[in-house]
């Protein structure tokens, strides 16, 4: 399985239909992204979650679809432009993003290809119970106390 980070990145703008397009053109099974949510809810494929308005950073979270940029790629932007037939990987750094995408990833009957990612193993735990999806934690080695077989066991709990 190889996964495209934020799409064909080193050749299009990173994510942006042009790039996960590419990147599955390039041989990419899976593509990556981190997964955001607009006032209105809509899940918006974004690696900062804000967008520079004028002098000012404004955050996905605090505007509308509408105003998003026009290279912004949604989550349903994305099925509809390149289908359902690859992995995705979703690091949820808005978990007020889960069910919005969890209602387009299930649209396209692609939930069985989604990998969801998330630093706090307690939010994991959570969505465990509302979906079938893979799910990751996303750490550091240096971050676990109890080291990766131990870690690896407590999360299977």
């Amino acid at each position: 399985m190889l996964f495209a980070h934020r799409g064909a990145s080193a050749h299009a703008a990173e994510n942006t239909l042009e790039a996960f397009h590419l990147a599955m053109k390039l041989g990419a099974t899976g593509l990556e992204s981190d997964l955001w949510v607009t006032s209105d809810g809509v899940p918006v494929l974004n690696h900062e979650g804000y967008i520079k308005k004028a002098f000012r950073r404004k955050a996905i979270s605090e505007l509308r679809k509408t105003e998003l940029r026009e290279h912004m790629c949604t989550l349903e932007d994305l099925y509809i432009q390149c289908g359902s037939s690859f992995d995705l990987s979703l690091d949820l750094k808005n978990p007020d993003a889960l069910e919005p995408a969890l209602k387009v990833v299930r649209r396209y009957s692609a939930e069985s290809r989604l990998w969801l990612c998330h630093t706090d193993t307690n939010v994991l735990r959570t969505i465990r119970s509302l979906t079938p999806a893979y799910l990751v934690h996303s750490t550091r080695l240096r971050h676990l106390k109890e080291g990766p077989e131990r870690h690896a066991a407590s999360l299977a709990e």
